[in-house]
């Protein structure tokens, strides 16, 4: 009975960083690295929480930068590389 368990839980520990990166986002999965990694590192609560949300929003501008650059690209018709 114990094992079914315990499987289950270990799955779930595997699997989760992938869904979380699917589900929520890059830009959650990073800020929630940064701020396990900063508890980890024996930074005061309020100073780890500071830590994730910085990087949260940092992580958010850059990826929303990206996008828009793509975006504004001009697309050329008929054009081959090479």
């Amino acid at each position: 009975m114990h094992d079914k368990f315990l499987g289950m839980l270990v799955i779930g520990g595997v699997a989760l960083p992938a869904c979380m990166v699917c589900v929520v986002g890059v830009t959650a999965a990073g800020s929630m690295l940064t701020g396990a990694i900063a508890w980890l590192g024996g930074f005061d609560g309020i100073v780890s929480t500071a830590l994730a949300i910085t990087m949260g929003v940092l992580i958010f501008k850059v990826v929303r930068q990206h996008k828009n650059k793509d975006a504004s690209a001009p697309i050329e018709h008929g054009k081959q590389e090479g």
